[in-house]
């Protein structure tokens, strides 16, 4: 498996492509990563479609087609819907979850275990900004979950902000977002 942010051919989702989800799509995109991405309003997504990115039809079909997944929704039901409508004892086995949505530290936790569970990684990596700052890579990042994840994710945090950081287990990032 590559590392991820190797941006040689490793390939990303991104999962909700609304106005945030869409900037730090078309980042990944300018930054040179092959890109699948969904959104439960398709149109949404098909707009990234001319600058280079597959669109899913579903949220497992983009997860299956990616080594890492970004996970850029409203809120903690969205996310909840979006990653576990399907059957994800067969969709996350080796893949990297990140999740950037703002969602509550105790969502993040539990997020966590389901996706560990299922044989997957999962990093809670909350962004401030919006989309001025997702053009132009100046997002906030901070990171929380293992640190190991955190080093792996680093390349692709990097795509959205300079300075990614790092701030503890699984709920920091939220608390303190």
């Amino acid at each position: 498996m590559a590392v991820v942010g190797e941006k040689s051919s490793m390939p990303l989702a991104v999962l909700g492509t609304g106005i945030l989800g869409s900037a730090i799509a078309r980042r990944l995109l300018e930054a040179g990563y092959p890109l699948v991405v969904y959104n439960r309003t398709r149109r949404k997504a098909e707009a990234l479609a001319a600058l280079g990115a597959r669109v899913a039809d579903s949220p497992a079909q983009a997860i299956e087609a990616a080594e890492a997944v970004l996970v850029v929704l409203t809120d903690g039901p969205a996310v909840e819907q979006v990653l576990f409508q399907s059957r994800p004892e067969l969709q996350f086995k080796n893949k990297l979850i990140i999740q950037t949505s703002t969602i509550l530290p105790e969502e993040n936790r539990r997020f966590a275990e389901r996706i560990k569970q299922a044989g997957g990684r999962y990093l809670e990596a909350p962004v401030l900004g919006s989309v001025p700052e997702a053009r132009e890579r100046r997002l906030i990042v901070m990171a929380a979950g293992p640190e190991q994840l955190f080093q792996e994710a680093r390349p692709v945090l990097e795509t959205l902000g300079p300075d990614p950081v790092y701030v503890g287990p699984y709920g920091q990032a939220a608390a303190l977002k």
